[in-house]
């Protein structure tokens, strides 16, 4: 059985000779990685501890040894090399992840497109230049950072110091917002006031008493104190992080009587709502999304005796969709109502001095911070911005990105900048993932044709794809975007799609500790959870508009 890491390190599970002790070996898809052995403990459920938790710790050789890998029909070369776990902690270490495959290795694309075609449709992805995409016509744009933050929450593996260990705190992958819900750490020398509730703080702005950025750090110049540095990589899924928090906030004081822990709870299972009846509702092909609510998952399983991981198909393919949705421009972006560019988002943080070009002394400039509302539902009907459709053409923004963005052991040289489209592309290979056509009859979703793969609205795209053999041979994420364009015009996700997205996301809540989901003996989980909390919409369980007019109220 394989397991994948979503920055290129594969993890290869290795039998252990007590039943709930396994060894994974991590080594590099492309060798340049140092190699890195992962003991995984599966602690045994007991009377007060009914979910088995994971718990690893990084071992690395104390002597430069080499070590070869049969990985997706070619070989790789493995180097060793000795660090200490601090090290390791220290750099991008902390992001190690465990994934799932819904296909076996081997199971992947026929043929490998030269990198020259790889090269061409990657960049025909991201030529638009700054002409704004046609816009989606369901989807506000808060959406778009709402979901990478999902992505980030849902696999986050923390090192823990105290332990000398990794820990996946989650029992595996579970939707259950830690990386909002983990109490601050008050350690850090304090470059502004901060605001806590229930643990969790907030950071002042430029403004005095403006409680709308992250708890940043005096050293080393306002570095971001949350649980997971990934949520402080663009501003716009800062500023989520920042609503998420202000909603915990104000749940605090709905709730005054309440624990810690019974807040961290009441906040999750709201969050959870929203993405159950909002998100997904709103992202994904409508029959699929009724289907799995009302007759359960049929690609995605869990299995209540060993911890649950989400497919690598997911986390390298499917959930990528959201790369789409970004727009080249956004609109009434902060009080000051400006216009803001995709690149302005994405340079925060990743230019070099790191965060001293964005910040005045460390701290998030006022006019930076944003309240949604202008990205949501809440704004009149004309006015809402939405988010870019969800199709095979992506925005300009990504295609020079900073070596920073990607967690690179090896980044190429100073200056250097890499295609987002062409980094996605090409991991489709190295991680030895399915086509899209493999994963669609395994869902039993419908197949798309060669003629339907390769009729993309974008020209320039069409002739890239056909010249690359994406016909019949299509690399899963671009299948996705394709599917989405074909069945919905862009609107939302198609049936593999959502499927694929719907049911990781369904599953992972299921398997979370605070989980609105119940088996009740019937074919799918059912909801158990009535919100509490105030709300502005009318319908369904909860809203992401309901998240931000409490956390942002109304003058």
């Amino acid at each position: 059985m394989t397991k994948r890491h979503g920055g290129g390190v594969t993890f290869v599970l290795s039998e252990g000779r007590e039943p709930d002790r396994q060894v994974f070996q991590a080594y590099s898809v492309n060798g340049k990685e140092d190699g890195l052995e992962v003991p995984v403990q599966i602690d045994t459920p007991t009377p007060k501890s009914p979910r088995r938790s994971v718990r690893m710790k990084p071992i690395f050789g104390t002597q430069s040894r080499h070590r070869f890998a049969k990985i997706a029909g070619s070989t790789a070369h493995v180097s060793y090399a000795s660090k200490s776990a601090q090290t390791a902690a220290l750099l991008s270490a902390d992001q190690v992840q465990l994934y799932d495959r819904l296909l076996d290795v081997g199971v992947g694309p026929l043929q490998t497109p030269t990198a020259t075609d790889l090269t061409n449709v990657a960049e025909a992805m991201t030529s638009g230049g700054f002409v704004e995409p046609q816009q989606s016509t369901e989807i506000p744009a808060v959406m778009t950072y709402f979901g990478q933050f999902l992505a980030h929450d849902v696999t986050h593996l923390q090192w823990r110091p105290q332990e000398s260990a990794w820990a996946n705190l989650r029992a595996g992958h579970s939707l259950d917002f830690g990386t909002v819900l983990t109490q601050t750490d008050l350690s850090h020398p304090q470059n502004s006031n901060w605001n806590c509730h229930a643990g969790v703080c907030l950071g002042e702005t430029t403004t005095a008493g403006e409680y709308r950025d992250l708890p940043r750090s005096l050293l080393p110049n306002g570095q971001s104190c949350t649980s997971d540095a990934r949520n402080d990589t663009n501003l716009a899924l800062a500023q989520i992080i920042v609503l998420l928090t202000r909603f915990l906030h104000a749940l605090r004081q709905h709730n005054p009587t309440l624990s810690v822990e019974q807040v961290a709870t009441l906040t999750a299972q709201h969050l959870q709502a929203v993405v159950l009846d909002d998100y997904l509702r709103t992202i994904c092909d409508p029959d699929t999304w009724q289907d799995i609510l009302d007759n359960g998952r049929s690609l995605v399983w869990t299995d209540k005796c060993k911890p649950f991981f989400v497919p690598i198909e997911f986390a390298a393919a499917g959930f990528r969709f959201g790369h789409s949705m970004v727009r080249d421009m956004y609109a009434h972006w902060g009080d000051s109502d400006q216009f803001m560019f995709a690149t302005t988002f994405l340079r925060f943080v990743h230019d070099p001095p790191g965060l001293a070009s964005d910040l005045t002394n460390g701290r998030l400039g006022s006019i930076w911070a944003h309240d949604w509302r202008a990205f949501s539902r809440l704004a009149d009907a004309g006015d809402m911005l939405r988010a870019a459709r969800i199709d095979p053409n992506i925005a300009f923004a990504f295609r020079d990105l900073s070596a920073g963005h990607f967690a690179l052991k090896n980044a190429p040289v100073a200056g250097a900048t890499i295609n987002l489209a062409h980094h996605t592309l090409k991991r489709q290979y190295t991680l030895g993932l399915p086509t899209g056509q493999q994963l669609a009859q395994l869902a039993g979703a419908p197949v798309m044709s060669s003629a339907e793969v390769l009729g993309t609205g974008y020209p320039n795209i069409a002739a890239a794809i056909a010249q690359a053999g994406f016909g019949t041979d299509t690399p899963l994420w671009f299948y996705i975007l394709r599917e989405a364009e074909f069945f919905h015009g862009g609107g939302r996700l198609g049936p593999l799609g959502s499927r694929l997205v719907c049911e990781t996301l369904h599953a992972s809540i299921e398997n979370s500790a605070v989980s609105i989901l119940t088996d009740t003996g019937g074919p799918a989980p059912e909801i158990s959870f009535v919100p509490t909390m105030p709300r502005v919409t009318n319908g369904g369980l909860y809203k992401i508009e309901d998240i931000i007019a409490l956390a942002y109220p109304a003058p």
